[in-house]
């Protein structure tokens, strides 16, 4: 089976959403639905593209860093910062929360790269037809590389990732995914069908629900990174109106 091996990852350049790069390279799909990291990126960008609107609420101090809250909603809150020559955070995280300077793009060029260099992990690849198949290839303190098989037919219903956020790039073959977001879910909505294919990445924010299955006639390969680690899986049904959870897989129990 022939595999195209090459790579051109994009960077997050913003305003504006994520958008096809070139067709001989990887780009990335994003959801539209909740406070999605292509989201939390477009509010940045065009806050900070538009200093007219906070230019004069900025203060520079010598004796400590000057911050002020912009804005609070439920899902998300903007500030805004000024920074002196020489003034520094300390390292710090920021409680469990996700920031744009998280950069997702470094999960996208993970997912990417490693999806671009069959050679590094072909070797490994199963197909078996009695359940999918999957690898853990890598697992750090903030992120873990998942690498999996897909016969046509196979699916994984649908599921969330615990709170992780998570990308997964097609190596070989096609994807077609069933989408919903968990907020949009409370407000009513359907699902959203996609499909991903060779040279695609995709980038989900931790709200989001998906069955992700491969409805082509060929076999396919993706790379999945999320962050942090997963250490839970929840399973939904779809009703047609309502989300309902039906279980909990856990890690190092269920997989």
């Amino acid at each position: 089976m022939p595999i195209d091996t090459r790579t051109a990852v994009r960077e997050f350049s913003l305003p504006g959403d994520l958008v096809p790069m070139a067709p001989s390279g990887l780009h990335t799909l994003t959801a539209r639905t909740g406070p999605s990291v292509a989201w939390l990126a477009r509010q940045a960008s065009q806050i900070a593209a538009r200093p007219q609107d906070w230019w004069h609420l900025v203060e520079f101090t010598r004796d400590r860093r000057w911050y002020r809250l912009l804005r609070r909603e439920p899902e998300s809150e903007v500030w805004l910062l000024s920074w002196l020559p020489g003034q520094r955070t300390g390292l710090h995280d920021h409680g469990g929360a996700f920031g744009v300077a998280s950069s997702v793009a470094w999960l996208a060029r993970q997912a990417s790269q490693i999806a671009a260099r069959p050679q590094d992990w072909w070797h490994l690849v199963e197909f078996t037809r009695d359940r999918r198949w999957y690898r853990l290839l890598r697992r750090e303190p903030e992120s873990e590389v998942w690498l999996l098989s897909w016969l046509p037919g196979q699916r994984t219903g649908l599921h969330d990732h615990g709170g992780a956020f998570g990308v997964f790039a097609l190596a070989v073959g096609a994807l077609t995914e069933r989408s919903f977001d968990q907020h949009a879910a409370r407000r009513g909505g359907r699902l959203r069908e996609l499909t991903v294919r060779t040279d695609q990445v995709r980038v989900f924010g931790p709200h989001h629900v998906h069955d992700l299955g491969n409805e082509s006639a060929a076999p396919a390969v993706s790379v999945h990174v999320y962050s942090p680690a997963l250490t839970e899986m929840r399973r939904y049904e779809w009703t047609g109106e309502d989300l309902i959870r039906t279980g909990v897989e856990r890690v190092g129990v269920d997989w």
